[in-house]
């Protein structure tokens, strides 16, 4: 059985397997955080990633980092990580007006469905960080789109 959001220890294996098929180096991963699963499974797979960031889709500060730490357990793990509470848009399925417009205008010129709920949040939150400067110059960042499109259905994306 897999539990709802797929946060499992067995899911560890899964995202390995994520990151043997990525072809192009990169220093920062950056991700959507909900129930930590992605995120844990990122982090053991030790020496394959940089640095990863994880945005928290979800008010839950102390809360999420107790679930990554939870599913990581005793796994080997060295590749260091944060997760960044500041682009949640007031909690898990809140979407503001200014992020439903980001995702609308980001779906069309990308041409590639963002939802508000996961990864219109952390792309959001890509952008702002960039603006901000919060990378190193010549960063090499990969944003992991993690699906949770059956929220778009209700925002017309």
């Amino acid at each position: 059985m897999i539990p709802e959001g797929g946060s499992h220890t067995d899911c560890l294996i899964g995202m390995k397997q994520l990151l043997d098929e990525i072809e192009r180096p990169f220093d920062t991963m950056i991700l959507p955080v909900a129930s930590g699963g992605t995120l844990a499974g990122l982090v053991t797979h030790t020496g394959q990633v940089k640095h990863l960031t994880g945005i928290a889709v979800l008010k839950g500060q102390g809360y999420l980092e107790s679930l990554v730490e939870t599913l990581i357990g005793r796994a080997p793990h060295s590749t260091p990580y944060n997760i960044n509470h500041e682009h949640h848009d007031g909690g898990y399925a809140k979407v503001s007006s200014e992020l439903r417009d980001f995702c609308t205008s980001a779906s069309a010129e990308l041409s590639i469905p963002f939802e508000p709920v996961y990864s219109g949040k952390v792309l959001f939150a890509l952008k702002k960080m960039i603006e901000q400067r919060c990378f190193p110059a010549n960063s090499r960042i990969l944003m992991l789109h993690t699906g949770g499109l059956q929220s778009a259905r209700d925002v017309n994306l």
